[in-house]
């Protein structure tokens, strides 16, 4: 703005006493005409509010009435049903949890209330945990949640239930009143599930051991349970006998330790899917005893085997025959050479997924007979920590047909992890071998550290490559993931070649995860539950070093 004294604003100037008049009349001309203008800004900023306020009233008066046209209001009741079916989990049973379906489903409006209630798919699954609790005849909290779950199955009519039901948590017997308040809870919500026992389909229990002995299961007969098809025992009862799991058309099993099954006449040669966990916790039970109850489910699909130290007092004839066996996953606890044994004595003809999982295979897995059952596999899990390269090529290449291999440990050169691994799969190998795994299509590698980002590259750039681009007995790659415990060494997705690729489909997903550095950090705000953790760098503290240029200016 205009002013006598331009040049001297902005300066260290000293004015003269007739200056400092004339400014002091300058200074009160122009607060009165401020002072005008701030009037005028009030004014127009309440108009301004008033319009603003009368804007909201129109949107707001606009989305109720766009909420009257909601596509989802026009739905009928069947396909909103539907719909309201596709929420609840497909991969374990619904809770009673309101954030969950179809609980959730029952406080959106009265419409959708009622029509969760009449769509009794919605209710045909349940989780249900047992709490601890004291023995008193008037407990609130375990009244309420066995009037829900009757309630909730109720709702189910008459198709088959999902049942899931776990126990408290280790309780000691020398509180007595929490310990048999406790049992008395798990009978009063078993029972309860039992009054429905002729619609389980799947069942799954979690019985800690200490509060296993009760009877509602072991009353429970075959005839009870028409229609049960998977029961997954999470467990070890006191009681020897399980008659329930006897039932026709059990085809499904999963236990842990188990040897009341092992008492139980379980129809064998119907079941298609087993899961044997802790089996090194039989008790009295023998390898041999183990193996005659897999040699007699004749007709498996799928099995999970965990084993460890058991006798293994096997007869040199014996043997298991699976001709029906797609997917095996074997889990090894301990170093007494029983995998060795039981997998000598599998024959899998038709095996085509294979899971293997060992804590410590160092000189084992070259030993074990996992070659034998490679011969028709298209898929291969290896979750085996220190473990040779050398060893895992040799499983490798037996499996010639593999297509989608998993690593869950990087390999071993010697003691320490091996840079050349992904080497075997790019031509040209190490010692100028074939490559491995020539029909790979997809590849995932888990912790992996000593791999580099550009051997990585080498490997996707040709593995990834057009048919004419690849030796002809090599396929294409279609999708590969790598966790590494480590960090980024280069932007392999910013590479030209590995971008065109991604733009025709290739899929690729990699992780760099940095090892925690050792020690805690120095948290300034610890303690101090107002602010959380708050991790203190050098930033934090600029301004207030001497060496350092205040943020300010100045």
């Amino acid at each position: 703005m205009e002013s006598p004294f331009y040049d001297m604003l902005h300066t260290n100037a000293i004015p003269a006493d007739e200056d400092c008049r004339r400014i002091q009349d300058i200074v009160g001309e122009k607060r009165q005409q401020a002072d005008g203008l701030a009037k005028e800004i009030t004014r127009i900023r309440a108009l301004l509010q008033g319009l603003v306020t009368r804007h909201g009233q129109f949107i707001s008066s606009i989305d109720a009435h766009l909420v009257l046209l909601s596509p989802a209001r026009r739905l009928p009741d069947d396909v909103l049903g539907g719909i309201f079916t596709a929420c609840v989990p497909c991969d374990r049973a619904a809770s009673l949890n309101g954030a969950d379906a179809p609980l959730l489903l029952c406080h959106i409006s009265q419409r959708w209330r009622s029509i969760a209630l009449s769509t009794p798919l919605l209710w045909s699954s349940l989780h249900i945990v047992a709490p601890v609790t004291t023995l008193t005849a008037e407990n609130d909290r375990l009244l309420q949640i066995n009037a829900v779950a009757k309630t909730w199955l109720s709702r189910s009519g008459c198709l088959p239930l999902t049942i899931s039901f776990v126990g408290p948590g280790t309780v000691a017997r020398s509180n007595t009143h929490l310990f048999q308040g406790t049992l008395d809870a798990c009978k009063i919500l078993l029972e309860t599930l039992i009054e429905f026992s002729p619609r389980w389909r799947s069942v799954r229990l979690v019985l800690p051991h200490h509060l296993s002995d009760f009877g509602p299961l072991a009353d429970l007969t075959p005839d009870q349970v028409p229609m049960l098809r998977s029961a997954t025992i999470d467990g070890e009862p006191f009681q020897s006998n399980l008659s329930f799991l006897t039932a026709p058309s059990l085809n499904s099993l999963s236990f842990r330790p188990p040897t009341y099954v092992f008492q139980t006449a379980i129809r064998t040669p119907l079941i298609q899917h087993l899961c044997i966990y802790q089996a090194h916790r039989l008790g009295d039970i023998s390898g041999t005893k183990l193996l005659q109850f897999l040699r007699e489910c004749v007709n498996l699909e799928t099995c999970t085997l965990e084993l460890g130290m058991m006798e293994a007092d096997f007869d040199s004839q014996d043997s298991v025959q699976w001709d029906h066996l797609r997917e095996l996953c074997v889990s090894n606890t301990d170093d007494a050479g029983v995998l060795q044994l039981f997998l000598g004595k599998f024959i899998i003809p038709n095996l085509s997924r294979l899971h293997y999982y060992d804590e410590d295979a160092y000189k084992r897995l070259r030993r074990l007979p996992i070659q034998s059952l490679c011969q028709s596999l298209t898929s291969l899990v290896l979750s085996v920590k220190t473990v040779l390269t050398s060893a895992v090529i040799d499983v490798l290449r037996a499996a010639s047909s593999l297509e989608h291999l998993t690593m869950g440990w990087e390999p071993l050169a010697s003691s320490q992890t091996d840079v050349k691994f992904l080497t075997f799969l790019t031509p040209p190998t190490p010692r100028g071998e074939p490559i491995v795994c020539p029909r790979l299509l997809t590849l995932r590698l888990l912790r992996f550290s000593a791999l580099s980002d550009n051997t990585l590259h080498r490997f996707i750039l040709y593995r990834s490559a057009p048919d004419a681009q690849r030796d002809s007995g090599t396929a294409r790659l279609r999708r590969i993931e790598v966790t590494f415990n480590r960090e980024q060494e280069m932007d392999v997705a910013a590479i030209p070649e590995i971008r065109e690729r991604l733009a025709e489909g290739f899929e690729m997903l990699l992780k760099y995860i940095p090892p925690q550095p050792e020690g805690s950090r120095y948290l300034v705000a610890e303690g101090n539950s107002a602010y959380g953790e708050w991790d203190a760098s050098m930033r934090d503290w600029d301004g207030i070093q001497e060496s350092r240029r205040c943020r300010f200016g100045g």
